[in-house]
């Protein structure tokens, strides 16, 4: 099954590259359990999300800290029910004149072809420590 979920992760970031945000919602499990790291939930104050209306919530708190906002997958690992997305994402904070770029990682885990746990990590090496990998 690990090969669908990567597969199904490719699509979700295909669409979150064209500005698709939502595209996620065909793959989460209604009882989802969302976490940014400390840097993202310092612009939200919430460090864990919990069901499909927090993860709605997760990403408008997030954004709404942002002028412009996007973000590309770099690399796709499985293992076991996770798939780890090493991320480029590109940014403008609101006010801010300066672009950021920098490397993420996430860690989606499926059951039974749903995720049911995201989670953001500052570093793509954080986010494989997570899945019981090292880079």
């Amino acid at each position: 099954m690990s090969q669908e979920n990567v597969d199904a992760m490719r699509k979700v970031y295909e669409a979150m590259a064209r500005g698709d945000f939502w595209a996620a919602g065909e793959v989460l499990d209604p009882e989802i359990e969302w976490s940014w790291p400390s840097t993202m939930s310092g612009l939200t104050g919430v460090k864990t999300y919990h069901g499909i209306e927090g993860v709605e919530a997760a990403t408008r708190d997030v954004f709404k800290a942002w002028e412009m906002f996007r973000q590309e997958a770099e690399e796709f690992i499985e293992e076991g029910d996770d798939v780890v997305v090493v991320v480029r994402m590109y940014g403008r904070l609101k006010g801010s004149s300066q672009e950021i770029e920098d490397t993420s990682g996430h860690v989606w885990t499926f059951r039974d072809a749903r995720v049911i746990r995201f989670r953001a990590f500052d570093t793509p090496t954080e986010a494989l420590k997570a899945a019981g990998l090292s880079e």
